[in-house]
């Protein structure tokens, strides 16, 4: 902390941060201001482990970090019940962006506990979105944000988050369609024509960046383009989060922006030497416009180029332009779509970023607002881009004022009886009121605008007039269009060319119908709603430093509601060298940023303030009971804590502190609320045991009259069993023995019946066998007789010769007896067989 210094010059503040960055500590502590000097490289310090390493932890109990910021206002936050905002304020490249991420991250992953909701991821997924579409290289910077953002986190009471909101301010519509030297376009024209398909070149007429304008102008060496296709990848997917475009709505987004760079070809000419009307010198430029556009036609968008609508005592008529007037319609209408795709993937990101709860809900809701804007800008060139971001600066710089220097040395010290030296500081009111009251600088560029026959010279010589001997503007002594305004940062010199022309909204009606009358509705969509502020009157011009103004008194109105904490980024060198410190570069910026003075007056100023009752209720718990709420009170309470006389004061009704003395109050009241806590643990600890012992009592009890009904159960089942067993073994014994029984009587009576089969098939067998014995002695005594009367007949040899006649009858007759002599025997056969069957059964 550099309040602790014991010596408090500028060339010890920049030795210390200069021996801190050389051992890569690049964060430093002004009480609760933290310092950030850019390191121009990575450093090992942004993982998980310190997201925990950080959490719940004091200011200055731990290294400095921007994480230790992040933890105190969300801790604060919850305890106070306030809205807190971290303000971001550095020169361009000082590193405010990337300080805003790790911010973001750091609430992001505080408010998780364990688990995301989704709306984590959609907030870091919004950032690379808007740096691709809001970013641009520049000559102090690779990555400058060319607009500023203010991220409010929502939470609930419980510390969750419960949804966001991003609002955009000053976007740099101009970068669009020039660029100084050593300077680019935004990164998403680089991103699209390095990351796009084969098949999206095609579908979109893509061409190499060398062959548009917008892009051509100033040759710069791309470093980064190597890279080009993967982020182009993670803005792809990243614009895609819920609630998720439909496919032509991102096609619609590359055809707006392929239309763009070629408006930027459309090129100019004059048609004769003596007439000022011009003509298009590359008409195959506009069916590619008109097809990217999706307008009804080529002609109309060459009608709307070169000519505008005059109207004359009520009649309507065609005016051609000339070739200043031509060129500034379509750089009007390049930066109006462009503008108008912002202001929509602004609106995309705020509406998935939404919570339904919040349009239901009236419960109290708590934020943190991050606001990341431009940096202090001073180029060779300065324009009127440089003039609007400075003054933001300067109202930022006011703001930081009011809050360490004025607030802290109002009349309320001396009503209270305080003892105090005031400490001289710049105050940049007068730059202010310079710039922004009545009549000035934008009251006159507002008057010049809206005059037909002014000049950008007549608006100087205004400038002359109205400010003469005013010692916050100079004016160079020879005839140079420009003026010189000293800023808190240093004097700057503007140049008056395009002031007027920047500042007014050139962009016609009829465009925006033609534009309205695309039959892409994503484009049609865009050029609905004019987000543009209304025109005092109808013949007045749009002038755009007013509505920047108010958009800025939003912004401090936003902020006077919140408790601030501040965080300064400060370049380390201009050649963006990594760990290179230049000390007269830093020197440059502590000076302008007042950190002497700031540190002398946190290192001697009492910025903490309480009422005797609000004293009383913070520190109530490290007071003795009833201690009242008087100045004697706490005079006595201040002496027993052994405070240093020196670190507070106490008035007549109001306690005032140093930010020393309130940490090591806070310490001590963590300290006995912890005692407290671990006392009430204790004590609950040992209830808990007790009723846990109680418990345990009653439970063996339980167990062991469960156990014991349990075994006297079993062993009765085991009883039961028993007999059960025994039972049936001698059921089982008894059965056997009938079954042996019954198998015995089985056996014998099958033995008898079988013995008396037997024999009674004996006795018919025999039966049978004499039967068939007697038939066949009878057979055999027939045929014996037989052969007796054959052999009788041959031997009568008279008979035998007969004749054939008697011979024929007589085979015919012995045949028919042999016939009937088989017949008999087949019949006797069959008698014998259905005898013999006729025995078996029996």
């Amino acid at each position: 902390d550099l309040c602790a210094l014991p010596e408090l010059t500028e060339r010890a503040i920049l030795e210390s941060l200069r021996a801190r960055f050389r051992q890569e500590k690049i964060y430093t502590y002004i009480g609760s201001i933290l310092i950030v000097i850019n390191p121009f490289q990575f450093l090992p310090i942004y993982n998980p482990k310190y997201v925990k390493l950080y959490d719940n932890h004091t200011l200055g109990k731990l290294e400095p970090h921007i994480y230790a910021v992040a933890d105190v206002a969300y801790h604060a936050m919850l305890q106070r019940r306030r809205n807190q905002c971290i303000v971001i304020s550095g020169e361009s490249g000082s590193g405010k962006t990337q300080s805003t991420n790790f911010l973001i991250h750091h609430l992001t992953a505080l408010s998780q506990k364990g688990f995301a909701s989704g709306v984590e991821q959609i907030i870091l997924g919004a950032g690379p979105v808007l740096e691709a579409f809001g970013n641009a290289k520049t000559a102090h910077n690779n990555n400058s944000s060319r607009f500023g953002k203010f991220i409010q986190v929502n939470y609930q009471e419980s510390g969750t988050v419960r949804g966001a909101y991003v609002e955009k301010y000053l976007l740099e519509k101009s970068r669009l369609v020039y660029q100084e030297h050593n300077e680019r376009n935004y990164h998403v024209f680089y991103y699209l024509l390095a990351g796009a398909s084969e098949e999206e070149r095609n579908s979109f007429h893509l061409l190499k960046p060398e062959e548009y304008h917008y892009l051509n102008q100033v040759t710069v060496v791309l470093t980064s383009e190597t890279s080009a296709p993967r982020v182009f990848q993670q803005i792809s997917v990243a614009t895609k989060v819920p609630p998720e475009p439909e496919p032509e709505r991102w096609d619609g987004i590359f055809s707006l922006l392929s239309a763009i760079l070629h408006l930027g070809n459309i090129r100019y000419k004059k048609k004769t030497y003596r007439d000022d009307s011009i003509d298009i010198c590359n008409p195959e430029v506009l069916p590619i416009v008109s097809e990217l556009l999706e307008v009804s036609s080529k002609e109309l968008i060459f009608n709307y180029m070169t000519r505008k609508n005059k109207t004359t005592r009520g009649h309507m008529s065609k005016e051609a332009l000339n070739f200043r007037q031509a060129g500034t319609v379509r750089d009007s209408m390049a930066k109006s779509l462009y503008s108008a795709l912002f202001d929509w993937i602004v609106f995309r990101t705020n509406h998935a970023l939404l919570n339904n709860k919040d349009l239901e809900d009236d419960s109290k809701i708590l934020s943190i607002g991050v606001l990341d804007i431009f940096g202090f800008e001073d180029y060779e060139s300065n324009s009127f881009e440089q003039f609007c971001i400075n003054f933001a600066n300067e109202r930022l710089q006011h703001y930081f004022n009011q809050h360490i220097f004025k607030l802290e040395q109002q009349e309320e010290y001396r009503s209270e009886g305080i003892t105090w030296h005031n400490i001289d500081y710049i105050d940049n009111s007068a730059c202010i009121n310079l710039i922004s009251k009545k009549p000035t600088a934008l009251t006159l560029l507002d008057e010049e605008c809206n005059f037909p026959q002014a000049s950008n010279q007549t608006l100087l010589d205004k400038f002359k007039r109205q400010h003469e001997g005013n010692s916050y503007i100079e004016f160079p002594a020879v005839m140079e269009p420009a003026f010189i305004i000293r800023h808190y940062a240093g004097k700057v010199k503007y140049g008056v060319k395009d002031f007027r022309e920047k500042n007014t909204d050139h962009m016609r009606p009829d465009i925006v119908a033609l534009l309205k009358s695309s039959k892409n509705a994503f484009i049609c969509s865009l050029m609905g709603i004019d987000r543009r502020p209304a025109a005092d009157t109808p013949t007045r011009k749009r002038v755009l430093c007013l509505w920047s103004q108010a958009s800025l008194n939003k912004l401090m109105e936003t902020l006077d509601q919140s408790e601030p904490y501040f965080v300064k980024c400060i370049r380390s060198n201009a050649e963006k060298l990594p760990l290179r410190f230049n000390d007269s570069l830093v020197l440059r910026q502590l000076r302008y940023t007042g950190m002497l003075e700031t540190v002398r007056i946190r290192q001697s100023g009492y910025s903490i303030k309480y009422t005797f009752q609000d004293f009383v209720r913070h520190f109530h718990v490290l007071m003795p009971h009833s201690t009242p709420p008087t100045k004697s009170g706490i005079r006595e309470f201040f002496r027993r804590s052994h405070l240093p006389p020196a670190g507070y004061q106490v008035g007549h009704t109001m306690v005032f502190l140093r930010e020393a003395e309130r940490q090591r109050l806070q310490t001590l009241l963590h300290q006995e609320v912890l005692r407290r806590i671990v006392t009430l643990q204790r004590r609950f600890r040992a209830v808990l045991e007790r009723k846990h012992f109680v418990n345990m009592r009653q439970a063996a009890c339980i167990i062991q009259a469960a156990w014991r009904s349990y075994r006297e159960r079993r062993r009765f089942r085991q009883r039961r069993d028993s007999a059960v067993v025994i039972q049936r073994r001698w059921r089982l014994f008894c059965q056997r023995r009938c079954a042996a029984a019954v198998t015995v009587q089985a056996a014998w009576r099958g033995f008898r019946e079988r013995g008396r089969y037997r024999r009674v098939c004996a006795s018919v067998t025999r039966l049978q066998a004499l039967g068939r014995g007697y038939m066949a002695r009878l057979r055999f005594a027939e045929m014996k007789e037989e052969r007796k009367r054959l052999n009788t007949e041959q031997n009568q040899p008279s008979e035998m010769d007969v004749g054939p006649m008697e011979d024929l009858l007589a085979s015919e007759q012995a045949e028919k007896e042999e016939q009937s002599r088989s017949a008999d025997e087949t019949s006797h056969k069959n008698r014998s067989k259905r005898e013999s069957r006729r025995m078996r059964e029996l």
